[in-house]
């Protein structure tokens, strides 16, 4: 019996991650991105600090999620005070961990069939 979970067709799984960056599809990005699992979308902050809060709402309105992945680089951070408040208005969830433990979980969450995103920074 084959207990592979099927992905959608064209799904944005990541590959790898790590040396600055991430392969998703076999492309590699060296920068953040925003993943979803049917577009990703090149960011400009360089590091979870440089996060505004306004962020959330930006990102909320590409797509519909229920959960939202912040990996937050090597090690996990969590949200400031104004970008917590911000998040708490949201009508999604939103899970800050270290940038490994976020790719990890928004594939097997996409495998799921959940509708997930993730905010990556690099390691």
């Amino acid at each position: 019996m084959d207990i592979t979970p099927r992905i959608a067709e064209g799904a944005k799984l990541i590959d790898g991650y790590g040396d600055g960056g991430f392969r998703v599809q076999n492309v590699r990005y060296e920068q953040t991105i925003f993943v979803m699992p049917d577009q990703l979308q090149l960011r400009e902050e360089k590091a979870f600090a440089e996060l505004a809060p306004e962020a959330f709402q930006q990102l909320s309105e590409l797509f519909s999620v229920e959960i939202m992945l912040i990996g937050t680089g090597a090690k996990q951070q969590f949200l400031a005070n104004e970008q917590a408040h911000m998040a708490q208005q949201l009508p999604f969830s939103i899970d800050c961990m270290e940038t490994g433990a976020a790719c990890r979980t928004y594939n097997v969450l996409l495998a799921e069939g959940r509708q997930v995103a993730a905010l990556l920074f690099p390691v």
